[in-house]
């Protein structure tokens, strides 16, 4: 795991914690996204698109 990779999982994980502590829950597929960003498999630009198209599906 790249050092980019392994800051993007610790930054995930702690954005994931807070929400969670805040009594919400994140969507499948928002996940599924974080772990396409986190491997490098999209940018973050891809990322935040993605996030919004979901929210449009959604709202």
């Amino acid at each position: 795991m790249s050092s980019n990779q392994i800051e993007r999982r610790a930054a995930a994980e702690s954005a994931l914690a807070s929400v969670r502590l805040e009594g919400f829950s994140v969507p499948e597929d928002t996940l599924v996204e974080s772990e396409r960003y986190i491997s490098g498999e999209i940018d973050f630009q891809e990322f935040i698109n993605r996030l919004y198209q979901q929210a449009k599906k959604e709202g």
